[in-house]
């Protein structure tokens, strides 16, 4: 398995000079960086690589141009299973439905931004870098939706639209790709379907456990990796 994360990583770091393309992850959760990491595409760390959120709370902060986000004055710490964590939340009314764990604003698990100034300055840092290659190179934006009751697809897709005019030039168009789960029974065959619709790129991987839980190789998505790679091999056409 190493060899051939080496094998990708070295041939996708060419691939992302010849193409001059920037490919990010736009959250919903840190399995999207984790994916880009391991396979040699990540152009760099984002605001939402280490962190829950979702395309709404993104927006949010796209609109004011992050001056709520770098401000750090939503920054407060909320519950989450009896513990501490930080959380970057406005007074935003969430539109659509989505996962409980991503109904809380920008939730940072991993690391104390608030106690952590130190790191918390990096996090600013990577949000004013997120607009410096604007009509230099082509920005494709990954976004990993954990499927959830109620979700209304028409709607995420149009507020992945919005996010795409603020990655979009006249010289480079911007490139959004949504991937999500559909869990089947085990006796199944597992596959990948790709479709675009409204301009927005949708991978939905039917496979047989959800990515999350305590088995690191179901949580990061390793036992799926030939979907994935599946996926970024389309990814680096479009």
């Amino acid at each position: 398995m190493f060899l051939s994360y080496l094998f990708h990583g070295i041939s996708n770091i060419f691939h992302r000079r010849r193409t001059n393309r920037i490919y990010l992850s736009f959250g919903e959760n840190c399995l999207t960086d984790n994916i880009l990491s391991r396979y040699g595409l990540k152009s760099f760390t984002t605001p939402f690589s280490h962190c829950r959120s979702n395309i709404e709370y993104i927006l949010d902060l796209e609109r004011n141009n992050y001056k709520n986000f770098v401000s750090g004055e939503f920054l407060k710490y909320g519950d989450l299973n009896g513990k501490p964590v930080p959380r970057l939340k406005t007074d935003l009314i969430l539109k659509n439905n989505y996962h409980h764990l991503h109904k809380n604003g920008i939730e940072f698990p991993s690391q104390d931004v608030i106690k952590n100034q130190k790191y918390w300055q990096k996090v600013v840092e990577r949000a004013h870098q997120l607009k410096a290659f604007l009509g230099i190179g082509k920005y494709v934006l990954l976004y990993h939706h954990r499927v959830c009751e109620d979700n209304n697809l028409e709607l995420l897709l149009m507020h992945l639209c919005e996010l795409k005019k603020y990655y979009s030039t006249d010289e480079y168009e911007c490139q959004i790709v949504l991937f999500k789960q559909i869990i089947i029974p085990e006796e199944s065959e597992k596959k990948l379907i790709y479709q675009k619709n409204n301009d927005i790129h949708i991978f939905d991987f039917h496979t047989h456990h959800t990515w999350t839980g305590r088995d690191q190789r179901e949580y990061w998505a390793f036992i799926d990796d030939s979907l994935i790679s599946k996926m970024l091999r389309i990814v680096k056409t479009v």
